[in-house]
């Protein structure tokens, strides 16, 4: 029951993000829907089919085979999905001549996954080797590991290939091109630090504990009335998810703190530019996309506290396992170069009103 309620929030939820994107049309969901549909089911044919086929083989055998077919069959629907279900107008400009080197935006951080993910898999084939029962809990956290390292190193590996691909080809090509001196980009990184510090903390447990005590008894009501075993397992039981859910908030709290000093070690290793593209803004190491399907542009305006600057506010879809996907909210600030006249945001203002129709224009 709660596994059909949870899938059905995230349907519900997942309608709702796709509605209100700019992109949205009722012809093109129900083609989508249906492309998804067919691709499923060949999914589980060609699974029963290989099931089927190998039944008489060895078991060793089986479970090699089975695992090739799950893990081909899993990346070819996350690339085929992922091509019907974004649109002609969002896809990306991966066009690069090869003389030109690809920018490394994204592929550091699947790098980086990819070395914990072979100390995880190296510390578990090593735990094998213990007779008894951890051998067969090491070699089920070591198969478990490397079925999903198969499928999502090399689905992230090509994503992110993708994007600084991206990325490149619109340094190459950008409607406008905004360079700053040394002194002008530390300037605008100090303010951007000072604002980002001036922030009033989102929560703070010393203030906001009357929000944790409504979650802390909501726990402990559930726990004492669903919970099996004794008065003081339940309690225990309770107090735990408590915990839990403290050091939970203080974490995040914690990373708050540390978010100006974060975004000033960013801005330092940033190339100081920013590029308006077909594609999107480039500007701080990251590519922001008018029109992708998780990340895509709301509003533009002009932000006049100094230094003086254009706004950008994108909406991000985040996806939740546990039920409907997020919306959040993110506001980009990209600094006006000293020199820059009306006409670089005259020509902003009718690229983007062209590329985003939908999107709130207050240049």
């Amino acid at each position: 029951m709660y596994a059909a309620v949870l899938a059905l929030s995230s349907c519900v939820g997942a309608w709702i993000a796709w509605r209100r994107h700019p992109l949205y049309s009722p012809t093109a969901t129900f083609r989508v829907v249906g492309e998804v549909l067919l691709l499923m089911g060949a999914s589980v044919c060609i699974i029963i089919v290989t099931v089927t086929l190998i039944r008489k083989l060895p078991v060793a055998v089986q479970l090699g085979v089975l695992f090739a077919v799950i893990v081909l069959v899993t990346l070819g629907m996350i690339f085929s999905i992922t091509a019907v279900t974004v649109p002609k107008s969002a896809k990306l400009n991966t066009t690069v001549p090869k003389a030109v080197p690809i920018l490394d935006l994204r592929r550091r951080y699947v790098f980086h996954w990819l070395k914990v993910t072979a100390v995880y898999l190296a510390i578990f084939a090593a735990a094998c080797a213990i007779p008894g029962p951890p051998r067969y809990i090491a070699g089920s956290l070591l198969g478990l590991g490397a079925l999903l390292a198969s499928v999502m190193l090399p689905t992230a590996y090509i994503m992110a290939r993708r994007f600084d691909r991206s990325a490149t080809a619109l340094t190459l090509h950008p409607w406008l091109h905004w360079h700053y001196s040394p002194p002008e980009w530390q300037a605008w990184s100090t303010a951007r630090v000072e604002r980002l510090a001036a922030q009033p903390a989102t929560f703070t447990l010393r203030r906001d504990w009357r929000r944790i005590l409504w979650v802390a008894v909501c726990l402990l009501g559930g726990a004492l009335l669903l919970s099996p075993g004794g008065w003081g397992l339940r309690v225990g039981w309770a107090a735990f998810c408590i915990a839990m859910v403290i050091g939970f908030v203080e974490l995040a709290a914690w990373d708050a703190r540390r978010a100006p000093e974060k975004l000033r070690a960013q801005l330092q290793h940033a190339a100081p530019d920013a590029y308006f593209g077909d594609d999107g803004l480039l500007c701080e190491g990251r590519l922001m996309t008018w029109l992708g399907a998780d990340v895509y542009l709301t509003a533009v305006s002009l932000d006049e506290r100094p230094p003086r600057s254009v706004l950008m506010q994108f909406e991000k879809v985040v996806p939740n396992p546990y039920g409907a996907p997020q919306i959040l909210k993110i506001s980009q600030n990209i600094l006006i170069p000293v020199g820059s006249d009306a006409a670089d945001l005259s020509v902003l203002r009718k690229a983007l009103e062209s590329r985003c129709p939908k999107a709130r224009m207050a240049l």
